[in-house]
């Protein structure tokens, strides 16, 4: 997997396959170039179109999107796994 584009310390879009991903985790941008190798040990979460047809859409996606804003939704689904994780032990 390599990188493609660094948004910021913490997201940078990358390709494995022919595939465009946004990966997300802490520093995994950090003093990275594109072409580089992606270090995986730092994904913490991984955002990819699921069919062919929304790639398109994808790209258009990162071209509107702050990069900000795609570290604070990781940040969101990490609570909520966290959180929804908690609640179904305290019922178990």
């Amino acid at each position: 997997m390599k990188i493609i584009k660094v948004f910021n310390n913490n997201v940078l879009l990358a390709e494995k396959n022919g595939h465009q991903l946004i990966l997300v985790g802490k520093g995994i941008g950090f003093q990275q170039k594109s072409g580089m190798p992606v270090d995986r040990q730092k994904i913490e979460q991984v955002f990819a179109p699921t069919e062919n047809k929304w790639f398109n859409l994808f790209n258009d996606l990162l071209n509107d999107v702050s990069p900000e804003y795609l570290e604070l939704a990781a940040q969101i689904i990490q609570l909520a796994e966290k959180n929804y994780m908690s609640n179904l032990m305290s019922i178990c």
